[in-house]
């Protein structure tokens, strides 16, 4: 759970099958038991070419890998696994660990409402009167 969420729909998981989709998401294409799941939020290159060629953040938040040729460590830390050209690379917002099932049974919480949704929405209230 974040923080910033006022409301979000807990999952009781791994190994529970009481978890979500959300963390297949956001991972690299490839088979589950790699550490991969769906792969379908892509880069936005323009966004990604922001980041310095030394900046740790670029190799935590996105997969420059093929999921099923490498590990989370050496798809982040090597970069001869780096075989994806921009358009292709995804988003990686969460590094799973070989093997898990988080396509049907992701760990994260989804959330519902967000703290700074709720501050617009306050916001927006006393801007209306």
């Amino acid at each position: 759970m974040s923080v910033e969420t006022v409301f979000f729909i807990g999952m009781d998981c791994p190994g529970f099958n009481e978890g979500g989709r959300l963390g297949s998401f956001m991972v690299p294409a490839g088979d589950t038991n790699q550490g991969a799941g769906f792969g379908t939020s892509f880069i936005n290159v323009d966004f990604a070419e922001t980041y310095g060629e030394d900046d740790i953040r670029s190799s935590n938040n996105i997969a420059k890998h093929n999921a099923n040729n490498w590990t989370p460590e050496e798809g982040m830390n090597n970069e001869e696994a780096w075989s994806l050209d921009a358009p292709n690379q995804r988003v990686w917002k969460w590094h799973a660990a070989k093997p898990n099932n988080y396509v049907n049974d992701s760990p994260f919480d989804n959330p519902y409402i967000r703290y700074a949704d709720v501050l617009l929405m306050y916001a927006k209230a006393l801007n209306s009167r």
